[in-house]
């Protein structure tokens, strides 16, 4: 059986890859032209593969597969298709179900080769053209018009000089066409020419490899919301020139050309965030140049190595600088303090190392938010004669020494976030002289000492945070003194700087754990956002009642400490209190009733102290389990299993003198615990001491170890004290 005759029994079939079999020079399939006729019975087959078979646009078999008139997806790459003749017209005409055609590296080059009749495929949906020899001449007019289901075009790699006259297939009035390639031809057309607004469904647009000319206005493109990619690269004699771009997440991939930033004609305002970009920061073809450049946002993007040592020199109107979130490596370059108009400077979460520099710490008149969070930063900056100043944060940095701040001439200093250094010492004393101060957050350091009372002068706080430190003492009674937690006011949500000497501003951002986890603040919920977070610390003492008075608190987190006595009933007024952790102290007494009326409370945790009585089970505290009130041997009723019957029918302890006959009872009891006591106390002792001691006269090697732990202590004693020292001399 021939091979034809073994295909048209396959009438099931719905794929068929007949690819590099040499289709076109079989000698059986030219000899037996009419056998191809049985091909019509593979009525099932959708999809048909010919690649590779040097097929020309008279060969029998090409002839033959215009008798599977159900065929959907047709593929004809490299073959001989530009040879003499043109496409059999049956493919055109009998093929009415066809959706994806391609044609592409056929040495096509238009007419007589491709029939005006293409354009009658109506269910067409994908037509390959790229890598032909099409040219402008050859094209038949119209071509495209009629193709109203088409979303895939593809004619890159061919010889088009302009946009085709005649088949206006930029300018479709069908909307759904996704994907439009015209790279590597040779269009030379004003780019201010094409006409989008129809195409309101593209995704992807690729010019690359041309050349266009003129002015690039991105407002060509502001129908196209769907475009995730446009494609302009090697166009040599395109100038951006337009006052703002705008391309955020717009899905945008490989580097950043450096004739967009260092161009005559380049923006003023930049954005490229949020998307793929790769490769270094390009640096400055020429030298002595400059850009007009005044704001430039290349955030979330994936720029890796070191900034170019000169950047400051290139952007010498730059108002706005955003590289956060991207891979930069090394120092920031000096030539930044040279950024003399520089409004806003965020290079957050890189991996940035070295000192910061101290011309960009000093005498910037105009820098109103330094944002260098999670890097790899170190030294001792100091931060003086910045008038503006309102937003500095350094958390996640490896700061150990003191950073000064010279709080009489940065006064205007809005937010401070030191949170996750190395820091050592007590509580900087020169915060209380910051009367602009909205949010201090010091987490996540080695701060020790005493909370001092002077840091209850900055009335304008909303969000303190302390946590995750050593700090001691007990808790500040003078804490309702700060106005913005007694009485509402609004944080602001934007902060300003100046642009060419107009007013403008940026976006304020803050990190603040409630409700068992670390949120990031912005927009409105920053507004009204206020909070205490004073936890993992070693605060003694009894919660000031006064702390009853901060009405417009919304969170408040003094776990994880040492504090005693009872939960204050007054906290019963903190009517807009959202979150309220008070687990893992040593508070005793009952829960106050009064608390369940905080109709906002959503997270309550009073775990782990020695609490007792009955739960306040009401209104919505009947949404808070057990983990909330866990580790309190003395609490009873529901949501705990605990049953308060166990403690109510005990009989009530002796009080007063009510010792009767038994007094003498009690005092002897009480001598036999004390004889117990001092029995037990004696016996541990000499148990521990000889424990101790034996083992290292009789064991060599255990002295050795004894010995070398107790100088390594010494050691670090030593190295503590010679520390705290050297800061009590320079900063004291």
């Amino acid at each position: 059986m021939s091979f034809i005759a073994a295909l048209c029994q396959a009438t099931n079939l719905k794929e068929l890859y007949l690819s590099e079999n040499n289709l076109g020079d079989d000698d059986d399939i030219r000899s037996n032209s009419k056998a191809l006729l049985c091909l019509r019975n593979l009525t099932s087959l959708e999809m048909l593969d010919v690649s590779y078979n040097n097929l020309n646009a008279s060969s029998a078999f090409l002839k033959a597969i215009c008798q599977i008139s159900n065929l959907k997806e047709l593929r004809l790459y490299s073959n001989n298709l530009g040879g003499n003749g043109e496409l059999p017209r049956c493919l055109l005409h009998n093929l009415s179900s066809l959706e994806t055609l391609d044609l592409s590296f056929n040495n096509l080059k238009g007419l007589p080769a491709i029939p005006k009749g293409l354009g009658g495929l109506k269910n067409l949906k994908e037509l390959d053209l790229h890598d032909n020899s099409l040219t402008n001449e050859g094209l038949p007019s119209g071509l495209l018009n009629n193709l109203s289901s088409l979303e895939v075009l593809g004619m890159s790699g061919n010889k088009l000089t302009s946009l085709p006259t005649g088949t206006n297939y930029i300018n479709l009035t069908y909307s759904l066409f996704e994907k439009l390639d015209l790279s590597y031809n040779q269009i030379t057309s004003n780019i201010a020419s094409l006409i989008f607004d129809n195409l309101t469904s593209l995704e992807s647009l690729v010019l690359s490899n041309n050349q266009f000319f003129g002015e690039l206005s991105f407002s060509i493109f502001a129908n196209l919301s769907q475009l995730t990619e446009i494609d302009l690269s090697n166009n040599y004699n395109l100038d951006v020139d337009t006052e703002v771009v705008s391309l955020v997440h717009t899905s945008l991939q490989g580097i950043i050309s450096p004739s967009l930033l260092y161009n005559n004609t380049s923006p003023k305002h930049l954005s490229l965030r949020g998307n793929h970009l790769v490769g270094q920061f390009p640096k400055m073809p020429f030298q002595n140049e400059t850009t007009r450049l005044t704001f430039l946002d290349i955030s979330d993007n994936q720029i890796e190595g070191q900034l170019p040592t000169n950047i400051g020199d290139f952007f010498p109107s730059l108002h706005f600088l955003n590289m956060s979130m991207n891979e930069l490596e090394g120092k920031i370059p000096s030539s930044f303090n040279r950024m003399w108009q520089l409004g806003v400077l965020d290079l957050s979460n890189n991996f940035l190392i070295g000192e910061v520099p101290s011309g960009l710490s000093q005498n910037k008149t105009l820098l109103s938010q330094i944002i260098l969070s999670n890097n790899k930063l170190h030294g001792m900056p100091i931060f003086t004669k910045m008038d503006r100043l309102a937003n500095l944060r350094l958390e996640g940095n490896c700061f150990t020494k003191p950073i000064i701040i010279n709080a009489s001439s940065v006064r205007s200093l809005f937010m401070l976030d030191l949170s996750e250094n190395y820091l050592l010492g007590y509580l900087p004393n020169h915060l209380p002289i910051l009367p602009n101060l909205r949010v201090l957050h010091l987490r996540g350091n080695h701060f020790f000492g005493q909370i001092p009372e002077s840091l209850c002068q900055m009335t304008k706080l909303h969000t303190l945070d302390l946590s995750n430190n050593h700090l001691s003492g007990s808790i500040p009674s003078c804490l309702n003194s700060i106005t913005s937690w007694k009485k509402k006011s609004e944080l602001q949500e934007f902060l300003p700087y100046f642009d060419q000497g107009f007013r403008r501003s940026s976006e304020v951002k803050i990190n603040f754990a409630t409700k068992g986890h670390m949120h990031t603040y912005k927009g409105e919920p920053l507004r009204y956002m206020t909070g205490i977070d004073l936890s993992k610390n070693q605060l003694t003492g009894q919660i000031p009642i006064e702390i009853g008075d901060l009405r417009e608190l919304h969170s408040l987190n003094l776990s994880n400490n040492f504090l005693v006595g009872h939960i204050p009933e007054s906290f019963q007024n903190l009517e807009q209190l959202e979150s309220l952790d008070l687990s893992h102290n040593k508070l005793e007494g009952r829960i106050p009733h009064q608390i369940t009326k905080l109709n906002f409370l959503s997270t309550f945790s009073v775990a782990f102290n020695n609490l007792s009585g009955r739960i306040p089970y009401e209104d919505h505290f009947i949404t808070f389990d057990n983990n909330s009130y866990i580790g309190n041997d003395e609490l009873c009723g529901p949501p705990l299993q605990m049953n308060c019957s166990l403690f109510e029918n005990q009989p009530p302890r002796p009080k007063g003198n009510d010792f009767g006959g038994g007094k003498k009872k009690l005092l002897a009891k009480v001598m036999d615990e004390d004889l117990f006591f001092y029995s037990y106390v004696a016996i541990c002792y000499a148990l521990g001491f000889w424990g101790v001691i034996i083992p290292l006269i009789l064991s060599k090697n255990w002295r050795r170890k004894y010995y070398r732990i107790i100088n390594g202590c010494i050691e670090r004693c030593r190295e503590w004290l010679l520390g705290f020292s050297f800061y009590v001399h320079n900063y004291f």
